[in-house]
């Protein structure tokens, strides 16, 4: 659970040793890549960090991008019947959460 220093919940961040990062909550769009950034920065990862990230987490990808990460493996397509995704504040741990 993240929060702001007045105590806030600004959303929640999970990592493992294994160097996955997610899932990843925020309660604003905006607020997605820092919490990704505590999800790293404050779990003791063993390899190389991996997270899934949805296309239109857009500012997710951006700030992953600058912060050096890089693309790796196969896409996944996500098909959704609803016109709004809701990615733009949620990273899953993996494909088959979604």
């Amino acid at each position: 659970l993240v929060r702001e220093r007045g105590g806030r919940i600004l959303g929640y961040a999970y990592g493992s040793a294994s160097g996955r990062i997610g899932p990843v909550g925020a309660l604003e769009p905006e607020l997605l890549p820092a919490l990704i950034g505590v999800a790293i920065r404050h779990t003791p990862i063993l390899n190389a960090v991996g997270v899934w990230v949805p296309a239109s987490a857009d500012t997710a990808i951006r700030a992953l991008l600058e912060a050096g990460l890089l693309f790796d493996r196969f896409p996944g397509l996500i098909c959704w019947s609803e016109p709004e995704l809701p990615f733009a504040r949620y990273l899953p741990i993996n494909l088959a959460m979604v």
